[in-house]
């Protein structure tokens, strides 16, 4: 992506603003979207907690995943993960500085949020799903900027 973003749209100038403006208009409006895929309400006070993290702020989502203690849906926590794993790749190199370190945050507790669910659900191990989300997002943020734990 950096290398056709290199060739093809340059370092600055109105193709680099038109993909700025492209980019933004999309992910704003699949988020919008996007807590409607597996039905449910329409009204925003009632979204359940996945569906909520769609349109929260990244920091107030990042609390909801750490600190909630109600079971969330694993079909749109997956649905959200992946989704803002491409959203993140998208916008990574984008001409305008859109941040990495909470996105990172909000991915890798997404995706320890849905490995702690899933072995508490087991029954084996009766961890927290939030401690799993905070060590996934820690590891997700080392990852992506390469920092060690």
């Amino acid at each position: 992506l950096s290398r056709w973003r290199m060739r093809n749209v340059g370092p600055r100038g109105h193709v680099r603003l038109a993909e700025v403006i492209l980019v933004a208009a999309t992910i704003v409006s699949f988020n919008f979207f996007a807590p409607l895929a597996f039905g449910g309400t329409t009204d925003m006070e009632r979204f359940s907690h996945a569906q909520r993290l769609f349109v929260d702020i990244g920091g107030d989502a990042i609390v909801e995943l750490f600190h909630n203690e109600d079971h969330m849906e694993m079909g749109m926590l997956a649905f959200f993960a992946l989704v803002h794993f491409a959203q993140t790749i998208l916008t990574y190199g984008l001409g305008v500085p859109s941040g990495l370190f909470v996105p990172g945050l909000l991915g890798g507790a997404v995706f320890g949020r849905i490995l702690g669910q899933a072995v508490h659900d087991s029954g084996v191990i009766g961890g927290n799903p939030g401690v799993y989300a905070m060590i996934g997002a820690t590891a997700m943020l080392s990852g992506m900027a390469r920092i060690t734990i």
